[in-house]
């Protein structure tokens, strides 16, 4: 199992950012930064959602059972549409929910378009 520090590491390298930087930005120590590579403690998940923020990654908490989750890879289009989405609500929320709504819209048709393969080529 992955640790919650390899996680962090992996964004930070991401994000071309120091320990001492992400403290900084999500308003913790750098103890607490240490303590969570270095004594296995855990950031909460308040933390872990500035960490994502502050890293341009996303957060992914899952707890549902195998089978009942479908993942869909996104394109460049569409991470692109959702980095763009994160950065309107942070300025204005009210262009952001329509930002939602399209970004919503066009990954059904996504969706819907993998179902249809799937159950063409069963047949």
């Amino acid at each position: 199992m992955r640790q919650v520090s390899d996680t962090i590491d992996r964004a930070l390298e991401f994000a071309q950012l120091t320990k001492s930087e992400l403290a900084r930005r999500v308003g913790v120590t750098k103890q607490s930064v240490n303590g969570w590579f270095n004594r296995g403690v855990n950031p909460t998940v308040d933390n872990l959602a500035l960490i994502a923020r502050e890293t341009g990654t996303v957060l992914v908490i899952d707890l549902v059972p195998p089978g009942e989750l479908r993942h869909v890879r996104l394109d460049a289009h569409e991470v692109a549409l959702l980095t763009k989405l994160r950065e309107l609500y942070d300025h204005d929320a009210a262009s952001a929910v329509q930002s939602a709504q399209d970004l919503s819209d066009q990954l059904t048709v996504k969706i819907r378009r993998i179902q249809a393969s799937k159950a063409t080529a069963v047949r």
